[in-house]
């Protein structure tokens, strides 16, 4: 028995030991704490829609159903697999699917960490400052709560984090294996967002300058890159299928000019997407990511010993932000659509930290502090880490929701009705003007979504305000709820009655 014991510790622990012991333990304590919080997240409005793009994906090609053009321009790939899983497994009810759906994102997104370590650690070949760069990506609050959730933004930077990682391999060790995963992935990526074909062309591009190959080595890469990039995003994007060239051509031109037609509270002045100004991406980058991470992350721009790897990432970083700015290119939502940037910015916040090598104390010391003021952010705002707002802007100010959109997708929604459902075993009538109310019921425990009965207006006891938008004058009738996850309201609850 005691031989048996040695034994199995042994197993469990071999693992931990070593250069990257250290890391593989703080991934399995991450991925283990993050599906324990990840079922007390509500649902975003678009969740439905985004399930249901999985379902005409797979009417499609199960049986040519042509229910496939509504959602043409949406990538399918995240969607029809969890919906063959959905099947799979038999899920029929709406909470089990729904939680399905958040665990198999979480992991996918969680397992691109080991990207960002191992990208880190063949730049530096130290484990220390891989793990921070992992650290670095895994605890920004905004993007930790949208990693178990959002099937198009986080999933698309976990993807691009991957990209990262075999661009990184094929640039130092000129594998060709490398770079045909590189092209693989860039390619399923792009069925997320067609923008996804910014990263080979750019990054060809910069190889092109930076490394100087011979005519004959870019011209080959340039055809295979081309063509595998193509290749899969057609096989992953059965639109396409009807017609590549012509889809294609109709999804690049639609996605340059997605007609969004609202806006986005922005420090106080509400704008519309078609209308934001330069300052818009930076702005909202700088006002929702921890400022020891954007000190982190300005240094890193700094080019105090740059590679040419260092000025590939530089230039990935900064020239879709350029981009942005000089096309006016629609922005909502914060910055969510260009969360593929925070990869580029964990591994140049490491270079920052690399930068301190001299100094060790002083290294562990900015390591610890901003990490551990990270992870402290991501679990006082547990969870509703997508209204998180810097230091800049301090809890308790109680004037942000005038200023800034915060719960934008209604995942609050959740807490307010298990906040009314609480003791109660009666019907609840409760409204709210969009579809926030039915989303989340959906994930919340039989028993309770059963006394959840959405009405009228007229008709509501209680009224259910997310503030979203210019308008922020509430309901007429008593304050019941008021939801502060960081000091300052996302969302009030009316008693109508």
């Amino acid at each position: 028995m005691k031989d048996t014991l040695s034994a199995l510790t042994y197993r469990l622990t071999k693992g931990f030991k070593g250069t990257h012991g250290l890391a593989r333990l703080a991934f399995l304590l991450f991925t283990a704490g993050g599906l324990w919080m990840l079922p007390d997240y509500g649902v975003p409005l678009d969740e439905m829609t985004q399930r249901g793009i999985g379902i005409v994906n797979n009417q499609f090609i199960s049986r040519g159903d042509m229910g496939i053009l509504e959602h043409r321009y949406y990538g399918p790939v995240f969607e029809t697999g969890s919906f063959w899983l959905e099947q799979f497994f038999g899920i029929s009810d709406a909470r089990g699917y729904l939680l399905l759906r958040h665990v198999l994102l979480f992991l996918l997104c969680s397992s691109s960490l080991i990207a960002i370590y191992r990208v880190v650690f063949g730049m530096y070949s130290s484990a220390r400052i891989a793990l921070f760069a992992a650290g670095f990506y895994a605890l920004h609050p905004r993007i930790f709560a949208d990693n178990c959730y959002n099937s198009k933004d986080a999933l698309f930077m976990a993807l691009f984090a991957w990209a990262l990682w075999h661009l990184h391999c094929w640039l130092k060790e000129n594998r060709m294996s490398s770079f045909l995963w590189f092209c693989v992935v860039s390619g399923i990526m792009s069925t997320l967002r067609i923008q996804g074909l910014y990263l080979p062309a750019l990054a060809g591009l910069s190889w092109a300058i930076l490394y100087k190959p011979s005519w004959n080595s870019l011209l080959k890469h340039a055809a295979i890159g081309l063509g595998l990039t193509l290749i899969t995003l057609l096989a992953f994007y059965p639109y396409l299928w009807l017609n590549p060239l012509v889809n294609l051509q109709e999804v690049l031109f639609t996605a340059s000019r997605f007609p969004w037609p609202w806006g986005t509270l922005t420090d106080g002045v509400y704008l519309w997407s078609k209308q934001t100004p330069w300052w818009y991406l930076p702005v909202w980058m700088f006002a929702t990511t921890p400022i020891l991470m954007v000190l982190f992350v300005l240094i890193g721009l700094i080019p105090f010993q740059f590679s040419r790897w260092h000025w590939m990432l530089w230039i990935l970083l900064a020239a879709p932000v350029l981009l942005a700015i000089a096309m006016h290119a629609p922005m909502y939502d914060g910055w969510r659509h260009y969360y593929f940037l925070w990869p580029m910015c964990a591994i140049l916040g490491a270079s920052a930290l690399h930068y301190l090598d001299r100094q060790k104390q002083l290294q562990l010391l900015a390591a610890f502090l901003t990490l551990t003021v990270a992870l402290f952010h991501v679990l006082r705002g547990h969870p509703h880490q997508m209204c998180f707002f810097n230091e800049v802007y301090p809890t308790g100010q109680k004037k942000l929701h005038e200023r800034w959109e915060m719960d934008y997708w209604g995942l609050g929604y959740r807490t307010a009705l298990e906040k009314l459902a609480a003791g109660r075993s009666d019907s609840i009538k409760v409204y709210a003007w969009d579809g926030g109310i039915w989303n989340n019921m959906q994930i919340m425990k039989l028993e309770q979504r059963r006394r959840i009965l959405p009405v009228p207006r007229d008709s509501a006891e209680y009224l259910i305000e997310n503030l979203r938008g210019p308008k922020r004058q509430g309901y007429p009738g008593t304050i019941v709820y008021s939801l502060q996850p960081y000091g300052d309201t996302t969302l009030v609850v009316f008693r109508q009655h």
